[in-house]
């Protein structure tokens, strides 16, 4: 579940509590969103340094843009994947 699909998981179940489906009195916030986020962030400014450096200061051509996207999302992807995989080696060490 991506890190959206985990905040918005109480998504529905705000709605059916109020009724009338119009106003969201509080969605619950997922477990470690800041850790994902934190990822996420780091995983992006790390992509966009390299490709300044890489570029020496020339504009990125709109392949290159699409190329720049995809590597974020793709290594975003993998290292959330660690962390949730450690998340859940943890929790099942506690019980």
């Amino acid at each position: 579940m991506g890190v959206v699909g985990a905040a918005l998981r109480g998504f529905g179940k705000a709605l059916a509590k109020k009724g009338d489906g119009k106003r969201i009195t509080r969605v619950p916030i997922a477990k470690n969103l800041t850790t994902k986020r934190n990822i996420q962030d780091k995983v992006v400014k790390a992509v966009d340094e390299g490709t300044r450096k890489g570029l020496g200061g020339a504009t990125p051509t709109p392949h290159l843009k699409q190329s720049m996207s995809k590597s974020k999302r793709v290594e975003s992807k993998k290292l959330k994947d660690y962390s949730y995989k450690y998340d859940e080696i943890v929790s099942k060490k506690k019980k």
